[in-house]
């Protein structure tokens, strides 16, 4: 299935097969909609949907879902008229008790209840969300996690889910074969040292993942890059590709929750990231898909400086996406506590809207205004990195090796 979502700055056209997301300037989304109403199409019409017919098979079923009024946002900074992607923590209750984490799950922590769980789902769905990203704490142990993937997915709304692979019951796994658009398995290292860190064998999420690639489920590796695994990380990834997954995603290292500040990628040389990262590139590119959160893009400068900087973009939140809680809190981020509102008290678009939000893409915006006034020429795509916290070192300006370039 295709969606198309209309916005002020164009549309976004939605594969929910894979999670490929294309947005389209005004020119393009209407081009779109033509080839999809059966409308003649002029030379330039016809070249704009051949490209995107090579990221997006339009000739499949597709599906509008049309807003009437479309807010035009600040100049500079692409809003869209309520989220995308929704990061919804439906726990903070944990069976592993990993140093890192960033929501300090414990055995104990909160869960949301189902009724409050449909409750968010039906708020998602008005805004138009295209597809949830389940996660805690430990999601899979969600009581009603089966129930909840099923709502999600019965509302045309691709649920996603970010797991430690640790004791999934059958009913859960059956669930996600079932409903899910993809499964990520969180991991920081392989062998002894994912034992330690997880507290159970590699060899045991190996075999969920192999059962899961093997029967159609798009299966991801999220791989939490920090200064105790930086070194080792081409080894990790060339572990990985033996499974043969979906996409192999690196995440920066936050320090919030149980995370050591020590261990955040600014305390790694520049350079020895910048090399660390191209070499994984090369061993993964051709063999899966590669991913980053737009809270790397700083530290992607140098390897992105030709027309590859198209494939990244810099933070997020609050202008694409937005994270909600066990309570039902939320927040443009899931690493800030920055709550703009409560879902059973306020609309999603009304807390989208409100001040919260205006607030921190206003400091997104001031970070990039600082990018631009450098005359840095990834300014549009890195944005500036994270608005709050550096988490990596921007290779441009901190790397002075000419050879690197």
């Amino acid at each position: 299935m295709i969606i198309l979502r209309n916005e002020a700055h164009g549309g976004t056209v939605f594969d929910t097969s894979n999670g490929t997301l294309v947005r389209l300037d005004n020119e393009g989304f209407l081009a779109v909609l033509k080839y999809c109403w059966g409308q003649k199409l002029n030379q330039q019409e016809r070249e704009i949907i051949n490209e995107i017919n090579r990221k997006v098979p339009i000739q499949c079923s597709v599906k509008f879902i049309r807003l009437s009024k479309v807010n035009t946002r600040k100049e500079g900074l692409l809003v869209t008229n309520g989220p995308e992607l929704i990061d919804f923590q439906i726990t903070y209750k944990c069976n592993s008790n990993c140093p890192h984490c960033y929501v300090n799950a414990q055995p104990n922590g909160i869960t949301v209840s189902l009724r409050r769980a449909i409750h968010a789902l039906n708020e998602f769905y008005k805004c138009r969300v295209l597809q949830v990203a389940f996660g805690g704490g430990e999601p899979t142990l969600h009581p009603s996690l089966p129930t909840i993937l099923k709502e999600t997915y019965d509302r045309g709304i691709v649920p996603n889910l970010t797991s430690n692979g640790k004791d999934i019951s059958n009913k859960v796994i059956n669930a996600i074969i079932k409903y899910c658009g993809a499964v990520a398995f969180s991991i920081e290292d392989i062998g002894i040292g994912f034992a330690n860190r997880r507290g159970y064998d590699i060899k045991k999420l190996f075999r969920l993942a192999d059962l899961l690639i093997k029967v159609g489920v798009n299966v991801a590796f999220h791989i939490l890059v920090s200064r105790s695994n930086i070194e080792k990380l081409p080894q990790i990834v060339t572990k990985l590709l033996d499974l043969k997954p979906y996409a192999i995603v690196l995440l920066t290292y936050k320090p919030v929750g149980r995370g050591n500040p020590n261990e955040v990628l600014t305390t790694v040389k520049p350079d020895v990231l910048h090399k660390k990262i191209k070499k994984v590139i090369e061993l993964l590119e051709g063999k899966t898909n590669v991913g980053f959160d737009a809270c790397f893009a700083p530290a992607l400068s140098l390897l992105y400086m030709s027309s590859r900087g198209e494939t990244y973009e810099g933070c997020s939140a609050a202008r694409t996406s937005a994270n909600v809680t066990p309570n039902l809190d939320v927040r443009p981020c899931s690493f800030v506590n920055y709550v703009g509102g409560n879902l059973e008290k306020q609309t999603l678009l009304k807390i989208w809207n409100g001040e919260i939000f205006e607030f921190f893409r206003n400091q997104i915006l001031q970070k990039y205004y600082r990018c631009l006034n450098s005359n840095c020429p990834l300014a549009n795509y890195c944005l500036g990195g994270c608005p709050v916290m550096k988490l990596v070192p921007c290779t441009i300006t901190e790397i002075r090796t000419p050879k690197l370039f």
